[in-house]
């Protein structure tokens, strides 16, 4: 599990984005599968994508961003860990009813980064 240390919206994205400390080798876009344990509740499973953390460059190096799909960032509390793991169940974990919502890689074609 890995500590979130700051979460914020992105204007047009459907979720959440969250920094985390660490980093790992998942390259920009994956689709992966978040668990998020925030004190007293339930954990959460959500879809996520690795994203870069814009327009938000944090002090730390050791950092990586990823987009929890679905959430609202008030959801994350303080104290917040999240669980990053990639699974095929993830393919179905998002709702086909959210067709606004732009992903990782298109938002990177489209803005040519």
């Amino acid at each position: 599990m890995r500590k979130i240390l700051e979460a914020f919206r992105v204007e047009g994205r459907n979720g959440t984005m969250v920094a985390v400390e660490g980093s790992t080798d998942v390259p920009i876009g994956s689709r992966l599968i978040a668990r998020l344990h925030v004190p007293g509740k339930e954990i959460r499973e959500v879809a996520a994508y690795k994203d870069r953390l814009r327009p938000r460059p944090l002090k730390e190096s050791s950092t990586e961003g990823f987009l929890l799909v679905g959430l609202d960032n008030s959801e994350i509390k303080d104290g917040a860990m999240v669980e990053i793991s990639s699974s095929l169940a993830c393919q179905f974990a998002i709702s086909a009813t959210e067709p606004e919502m732009i992903f990782a890689p298109t938002y990177l074609a489209m803005t040519g980064l």
